[in-house]
């Protein structure tokens, strides 16, 4: 072919082909672009119609391919146009690949100078996630916490809710405390750092009204002791109270239980000042009583002194029938 005739084909190729790009795309003199808009102008100054974007910019850091979209700040807003019935969702989302599972991540970084980046919010698919970058508000646009919470909270699925000490303060997790909604302190749970005892507090001035020990025991307007499950420091008032024993005085009814005589009841009263088997009045002052105890020997004393009285109604009615016969000889004069 001649080189005219060549050049007179290429002429009219490239027209062919400018026309169709043109129809397909189409740059408007105010500078916008539209790629597959079919030569409608672009209602911006990209407008992609009809396909998506794909970045490769080739740069990679220890293996790691990156993309950069920059802006000239300070927001990036990202939405449907105003005015069109769209909802709007943000997804990170592997193309996947019969390598293995690809995760997704959301880093936020604090730039404090140019090209010093410091990671403080992750969002990672696989659940390595954290919020390092202050107070986090959850129904409030104004925490004043780590965390505050607006509304009702749960916990789940037999998980935990664990408040974990500090390095600075390994025996003291901290407290929980309830206020009221101007922030006043209403009532406190928390640990002495030094015994690891549970202490509860009502009111604004923090002071135990009930404590836990480690061993268990409770003390409730008092501080728990070794010797006792429970340590109440004033009245308890109960509808009922049931107290067990491993033994009872029905042992006094025994044939072999030794009833002691009155006479020897009476020479112990007169030298100690209170029953046998009773604690004395220092010994309760001292010491106090075991209620279970202590109901049992006063059970004693009251079948001990049933055994007196069907005694003492035998001899009264021996005497009786005794008194009957002197008078039936005293009316007969014989």
């Amino acid at each position: 072919m001649p080189l005219f005739m060549k050049r007179i084909f290429f002429f009219t190729f490239s027209l062919l082909a400018s026309a169709a790009f043109a129809q397909e795309n189409s740059f408007p003199d105010n500078g916008s672009v539209g790629i597959g808009t079919n030569g409608a102008a672009p209602i911006e100054k990209l407008h992609i119609n009809n396909g998506n974007i794909f970045l490769n910019s080739g740069s990679q850091i220890n293996g790691v391919g990156y993309n950069y979209f920059y802006h000239a700040g300070h927001n990036l807003v990202v939405g449907s146009r105003p005015g069109l019935y769209t909802h709007n969702a943000l997804m990170l989302r592997p193309g996947g690949s019969t390598s293995g599972a690809l995760n997704s991540t959301f880093q936020m970084f604090l730039t404090p100078q140019p090209n010093v980046y410091t990671l403080r919010v992750q969002l990672r698919a696989d659940g390595l996630s954290f919020l390092n970058g202050g107070n986090v508000g959850i129904n409030t646009e104004t925490p004043t916490a780590r965390l505050e919470v607006n509304g009702q909270t749960m916990v789940s699925g037999g998980s935990n809710l664990i408040l974990k000490a500090p390095d600075a303060a390994p025996g003291d997790p901290g407290d929980v405390f309830f206020a009221d909604n101007t922030g006043n302190e209403l009532a406190r749970v928390y640990l002495n750092p030094g015994t690891g005892d549970l202490r509860f507090s009502v009111g604004a001035t923090v002071s135990a009204k009930m404590m836990i020990l480690k061993n268990g025991n409770v003390g409730i307007g008092a501080t728990p002791k070794d010797d006792y499950k429970l340590a109440v420091g004033g009245t308890i008032a109960a509808r009922k109270m049931k107290v067990t024993s491993e033994t009872w005085a029905d042992f006094v009814f025994q044939p072999e239980y030794k009833l002691p005589t009155l006479y020897e009841v009476e020479n112990y009263i007169k030298m100690h000042q209170h029953l046998p088997d009773v604690p004395s009045a220092a010994e309760v002052e001292k010491d106090g009583i075991d209620v279970g105890e202590m109901n049992k020997k006063l059970l004693q004393k009251i079948e001990e002194m049933t055994l007196y009285l069907i005694e003492m109604k035998k001899e009264i009615g021996e005497l009786k029938e005794k008194n009957k016969q002197l008078e039936t000889v005293v009316r007969s004069g014989k």
